[in-house]
Order: C-alpha cells, then structure tokens, then sequence
C-alpha cells in the first residue's frame, strides 16, 4: 500500500485480516490477547495500558513496511513502547 505520495505506509490488510485472531473471545467486553506476554511486560514495566491495547501496538508495529519505523511521543515509564517492540526484528 502507498500513501498519495507515492511512499510505503503500513500493511492495513494485513493488519486488519489477522488482528481478530490474536485475540480471544473478541468483539466482547472479556477480550484479551492469546499472548500472555503483554500481561508480562505489565507486571513488570509500569505503565498506563492494558494487554489488549500492547497486542494491538505490536501487531501495528509488525505490519509495518521496509523503512517504516515506530514511534511514540511522550511516553510514561515505556510499556506502550516495550509492548509494540516484543518480538520485533
């Protein structure tokens, strides 16, 4: 995908046709992650996130394209950052 610029930009259907899967019991109010390693980085990097919400920062972070980068400004002690960065090359 392109930007109107011509320059790459984030897999959205990528992202969007495997985001559901990464989660269980998704689309209700007990939805969580498959991955119990968001819940990890929380026990141990403080922040003011949820498990969902760095499943879903990472999964953004690995739909993105050759020379994308991520990028956070402002962040309180790094979970949102460490979340997105899990298992990333």
């Amino acid at each position: 995908m392109s930007g109107p610029d011509g320059e790459t930009a984030v897999d959205l259907d990528r992202f969007c046709r495997t985001l559901t899967g990464l989660y269980d019991d998704w689309g209700q109010p007990a939805c969580r992650p498959r991955s119990a390693e968001f819940a990890r980085v929380l026990n141990t990097v403080r922040g003011m996130t949820t498990p969902c919400i760095g499943q879903l920062l990472n999964h953004a972070a690995g739909c993105l394209q050759a020379g994308e980068v991520y990028a956070e400004v402002g962040c309180f002690q790094g979970a949102t950052l460490v979340c997105a960065l899990v298992g990333q090359p």
